[in-house]
Order: C-alpha cells, then sequence, then structure tokens
C-alpha cells in the first residue's frame, strides 16, 4: 500500500513542478530518491521480520514471544530510523554526489533530501508498524495508517507549491507532514493490539530476538537494496551518456523518473499482494497447517502472474503515451524494459 500511494502522490506533485517548469526540481526528487527506497529496504528487514515472527509464535501458541517479537521489532524500528537519519544529514552531499546528483540539480536535491530525510524515521516505524497491524488481523487499520498520511501530502503539495511559492521544499514538507500523520495513527495501535498483550519486558533490546528478526526480514531488505543499487547505478550512466547527447544530464534523469514512479504503481500492486500472505503463511506454518501454507502461496502467485500479464499487454498498447513526458524516446524503451521483466517481477516477490 505504501508503494502505491507513494507512487501515486509523487506522480501528482512531479505534474505540479513540471508545469511550474522545474525541470531541475524533477531531477533533483529523483536523485534523491535512494533515501527512500533505502528507507524502505531498513522497513522491511525490521517491519516484515518482526511480523513473520510474531505470526509463527501465534500460529505455535507462544503470545508471550509473539510479545516479545513484537516490541523488539517497534525499538528496532525506532533505533534504525534515528540512525539513518544522522547519517544520511553527516553525509548528505557526499551520498547526493554518488547517486548521481549533477551541479545544476545538487543544490535542489540538498535542499529536498535534507528535508525529507526529517521524515524517514517516521516513514520507517509507519512501514514497520503496518506489518506488525497486518499479522494482528487488521489489515483495514494498516491501510487507513498509509491512506491517511497520502491523503495530507495530495492536499499540502498544491498549497505548498503554488500558494505559498515553496517549490521543491515544499513537496518535501507536504511528504514529512503527511508521514508524520500516518506515524501517529500507527503508534496509536500499540493499546489495540488483540493477539499480543504488551509488557515491558517486550521492549526490552534481546540480541538473539533482534537476530531472528533480522534474518527472517533480510530476504525482503536485500531485495529493495539491489533495488538501491540499480537506482544509483541507472542514474549515473544516464547522467553520463546523457551529457553526451543534446539533451544534456537532467533531462534523461527526469524522463527516467518520471517512468519509473508509473512503473511503481504496477509494482505496488504485485508486492502488496504477496506481502498480504505473509501473515497467513506465518501462522499457518507455526501452526503446522502446511497444505494451508501452499495454497497461500499458490493463490498470492497465480494473481500476482494475472496482475503483471495485464500490465505487460497494457503498455504495450500504450507504449505512445510514454512520450507525452519527454521529447526522448528512453522513456519508451524504459517503460518496455520493465513490463517486460513484470512477469517475472511476480515470481520474486
Amino acid at each position: 500500500m505504501w508503494r502505491l500511494l507513494s507512487a501515486q502522490s509523487t506522480i501528482l506533485w512531479i505534474r505540479f513542478l513540471l508545469v511550474k517548469g522545474r525541470l531541475f526540481g524533477k531531477s533533483a526528487t529523483n536523485v534523491a530518491y535512494p533515501f527512500s527506497t533505502i528507507c524502505l529496504a531498513i522497513a522491511l528487514l525490521v517491519g516484515i521480520g518482526s511480523a513473520s515472527h510474531v505470526s509463527l509464535c501465534l500460529g505455535r501458541k507462544e503470545p508471550k514471544a509473539a510479545a516479545k517479537a513484537a516490541g523488539n521489532g517497534i525499538v528496532l524500528m525506532g533505533i534504525f530510523g534515528i540512525i539513518y537519519l544522522l547519517v544520511g544529514e553527516t553525509f548528505l552531499s557526499l551520498l547526493l554526489k554518488a547517486f548521481g546528483a549533477t551541479t545544476d540539480v545538487f543544490p535542489y536535491a540538498k535542499q529536498y533530501a535534507s528535508i525529507t530525510l526529517i521524515g524517514m524515521p517516521f516513514l520507517i516505524v509507519t512501514n514497520g508498524m503496518s506489518n506488525l497491524i497486518r499479522a494482528d488481523g487488521k489489515p483495514k487499520y494498516s491501510m487507513v495508517c498509509m491512506v491517511v498520511g497520502a491523503i495530507i501530502n495530495t492536499i499540502l503539495d498544491p498549497i505548498f507549491i503554488f500558494v505559498c511559492d515553496w517549490g521543491i521544499a515544499g513537496a518535501a514538507w507536504a511528504t514529512v507532514i503527511g508521514q508524520i500523520f500516518s506515524f501517529i495513527l500507527a503508534l496509536r495501535y500499540l493499546w489495540r493490539f488483540q493477539t499480543i498483550h504488551f509488557k515491558k519486558e517486550s521492549f526490552l533490546l534481546d540480541i538473539k530476538e533482534s537476530m531472528k528478526i533480522c534474518s527472517m526480514g533480510i530476504s525482503s531488505s536485500s531485495n529493495q537494496i539491489a533495488v538501491t543499487v540499480i537506482q544509483i547505478i541507472q542514474y549515473n550512466s544516464l547522467t553520463y551518456y546523457g551529457a553526451l547527447t543534446k539533451y544534456g544530464t537532467d533531462i534523461p534523469l527526469a524522463a527516467c523518473g518520471i517512468v519509473m514512479k508509473t512503473n511503481a504503481i504496477i509494482l505496488a500492486i504485485v508486492v502488496g499482494i504477496s506481502q498480504g500472505t505473509h501473515p497467513i503463511i506465518g501462522f499457518n506454518y507455526g501452526a503446522g497447517q502446511y497444505h494451508r501454507v501452499r495454497e497461500a502461496y499458490m493463490l498470492a502467485v497465480k494473481w500476482n502472474l494475472v496482475v503483471s500479464t495485464i500490465a505487460f499487454i497494457a503498455f504495450q498498447f500504450s507504449r505512445n503515451l510514454s512520450f507525452r513526458y519527454s521529447e526522448m524516446g528512453t522513456s519508451c524503451i524504459l517503460n518496455l524494459l520493465f513490463c517486460s521483466c513484470v512477469p517475472i517481477f511476480s515470481w520474486c516477490w
């Protein structure tokens, strides 16, 4: 859900920035985007790991172990979030250059990233908590946490960008404010858990418990880290080879970013279906109901293949629409390459 709403709200303020003619602003948000993907990798590491551990414990009828797993996961979310903020702000200039920021784009990227990094700890906790909330059997509340933040972000974007004339800083502050509201809603659920009953001991950090959580979430996190590495290589390649063409370094970055955000909507559905099976698979595996585990897995694979195949076909018939966003054929090429791989992604997730 976070991926879907993030992609939709990002596309919205991309249009705002492009309407105002701020190509550098669009390129800057793309260069800063790896910060968000790294943030999501951390959230998946702890969120998926703790939620999977909780589901296994609940399936084995071990409520105390489930509470300890959830408590340690929440503490790790907060610790990792603060560390990520401090490291990001400290090495911001160095990281942006490594991500492919050009001389013209760098000041915009630095302004945007320095603000959005403030919201990263809130985002890590919100995404991590959403996994625990789903494991508790409340997927609707998990969705509400994400939707509320996205709606607030969407409302504030045009106000901050146009009315207040804050430009890219306005888009960044709108994002952070939306993340804070989502964080508050997610944190309120601590007193609403039905299958987990917390005690003070649940939040005492245990090294072995933390290692279990990270080991269960490392798969999803590694996948996201791989995406981040690809983004960084891609942005640097576009910057280097774009400088050799008449389009320069910034137009390729802007075109690539827009296409990636559009593709993220489709990928969000695939990932959402896959992650939605985690509590079901975890609980039934812990309870020894292995036939239900297989049924849930095959059901997710089937629907992911359906969604990805439809997306693949749809993009083949709408390939010319890509040229709305750029004079270059780059966006169209990236669209086709991505959609050719979507059916494969459905198996990986």
